[in-house]
């Protein structure tokens, strides 16, 4: 499920095959959130005709295997690589989301 920020305008929403892509409008800047087959591949933020930061995540049959933040103004680039994990219960929609937002 994807929530964008409370403020965010929708600009687009595309899909071909299995591919979704969500485009938001956020002051200045634009979201972009890609999904494949109902997973979450990637966030983009772009900032004055640029991409600012991204979020890339990979797969295995597992689940999440790792994610990659990227800061392309910094040249900073941060990868997270899952090694283990064990399923616990969610936590309930009210933690997720504080009063007010």
């Amino acid at each position: 499920m994807i929530a964008p920020p409370a403020d965010a305008r929708l600009l687009s929403a595309a899909a071909d095959g299995a591919v979704t892509v969500l485009r938001y409008q956020l002051g200045d800047d634009v979201l972009e959130y890609r999904t494949r087959d109902g997973r979450l591949q990637s966030v983009r933020r772009s900032a004055r005709g640029g991409t600012a930061e991204s979020i890339d995540l990979e797969y295995n049959a597992s689940g999440l295997a790792s994610a990659r933040y990227r800061d392309w103004a910094a040249y900073r680039t941060l990868n997270l690589t899952l090694e283990s994990s064990t399923y616990v219960p969610s936590f309930p929609e009210q933690t997720w989301t504080p009063p007010g937002a």
